[in-house]
């Protein structure tokens, strides 16, 4: 069982990084279509 904890443990703290990279990359992709469409508008 403990085992199991530790690969549970392991999953959430993976998990938790992954949605934390990828809410940084959501960030970015918004910043930077905002900057475009600043960019494009006379």
């Amino acid at each position: 069982m403990e085992l199991y904890d530790e690969y549970w443990h392991d999953s959430i703290y993976y998990s938790e990084k992954a949605s934390f990279q990828l809410n940084r990359i959501i960030q970015l992709r918004n910043y930077i279509n905002a900057e475009i469409e600043e960019f494009m508008s006379p």
